[in-house]
C-alpha cells in the first residue's frame, strides 16, 4: 500500500490513528496535489529507512507529517504484502478521544487537510487505492482490538 509518494527500498509504513466511542473514529489525510494519489485520503505515512522497525517509521513519518501526536496506545500492526520483496505496514493505534489534528509537521505540504472518520463513511470519501483494498480487513482490526484494549481496562 505505497502511500507517501516514494516506495523506498526497505518497504513504508503509516500510522491509522482510531479514537473510540459509540463507533470508532479514524484519522484520515488528504493528500496535497504535490504528491503522488493527489486528492485522495490515507493515513500520513512513508518510507522506512533500512533497519527500522514499522512502528518507528509510523511514528516519525505520522510527526513529520502531523507535527505533535496526541498521546497513544499501539494496537497493532496490519502488513500488506504488496510485493515479494516490499511491504506497507499499517499501524494501528488508539487515542482516547478524536480530538483536531492539524497538518504543522516539517512535511505537511504532503497534506491538505485532516479528517476523524467512521468506518461506513470513509468508504464514501475517495481513498488511496491501496487504502481502499485494505480497509475491511483494517476495520476488522480496529473493531477487534478497540474491544481487547476495552477488556484490558476492566
Amino acid at each position: 500500500m505505497e502511500l507517501s509518494g516514494t516506495t523506498g527500498p526497505h518497504g513504508a509504513a503509516g500510522l491509522l490513528l482510531t479514537a473510540e466511542g459509540p463507533e470508532p473514529r479514524m484519522l484520515l489525510v488528504l493528500r496535497s496535489a504535490a504528491v503522488t494519489h493527489p486528492h485522495t485520503w490515507s493515513v500520513p505515512a512513508g518510507s522506512l529507512a533500512s533497519g527500522e522497525h514499522p512502528i518507528e517509521g509510523a511514528i516519525r513519518e505520522a510527526e513529520e507529517e502531523l507535527g505533535g501526536l496526541p498521546d497513544f496506545d499501539v494496537l497493532g500492526t496490519v502488513t500488506d504484502a504488496v510485493t515479494a520483496t516490499w511491504s506497507f505496514h499499517t499501524v494501528i493505534a488508539r487515542v482516547e478521544a478524536a480530538t483536531p489534528v492539524v497538518a504543522s509537521g516539517v512535511d505537511a505540504w504532503e497534506l491538505a487537510s485532516t479528517r476523524w472518520v467512521t468506518a461506513s463513511s470513509a468508504t464514501r470519501l475517495p481513498l488511496h487505492p491501496r487504502l481502499r483494498a485494505c480497509w475491511p480487513r483494517l476495520m476488522e482490526v480496529v473493531a477487534r482490538r478497540h474491544h481487547q484494549f476495552a477488556l484490558l481496562r476492566l
